[in-house]
């Protein structure tokens, strides 16, 4: 798969979550999705793996970054689509600032659970 998504001539868009379990372990979940050559959308989730403390916006930034960077398609980032957490603030800022992006559309996910 790494290999299918660093030779493809289309880019990528990302989805990324981040939870934390027990207030102590955090984890990070990054799913791309493209289209291929025979305009089939293709979806692979690309890690599910833990984030040690702190679970803040830089930590986050640092991890996504890192996953990209190691499934060598960094440079391929069309959209990243993330909850609207206060950490991703600071998530986006890093991202942007490290990829050098001149634009970066993030769209944020509201989740509004109904009271009874």
């Amino acid at each position: 798969m790494k290999h299918v998504l660093q030779y493809l001539s289309s880019q990528v868009s990302f989805i990324s979550d981040f939870w934390t379990f027990d207030n102590t372990d955090g984890f990070i979940s990054l799913t791309a999705h493209h289209i291929d050559h025979s305009w089939t959308l293709c979806k692979k989730i690309l890690n599910f793996s833990l984030l040690p403390p702190l679970h803040n916006g830089v930590s986050i930034a640092k991890k996504v970054l890192l996953l990209w960077k190691d499934w060598g398609i960094d440079k391929k980032l069309m959209y990243l689509t993330i909850d609207n957490a206060s950490s991703n603030d600071v998530c986006v800022d890093m991202l942007k600032s490290q990829l050098r992006l001149c634009v970066m559309v993030i769209i944020f996910v509201f989740v509004v659970v109904p009271t009874s």
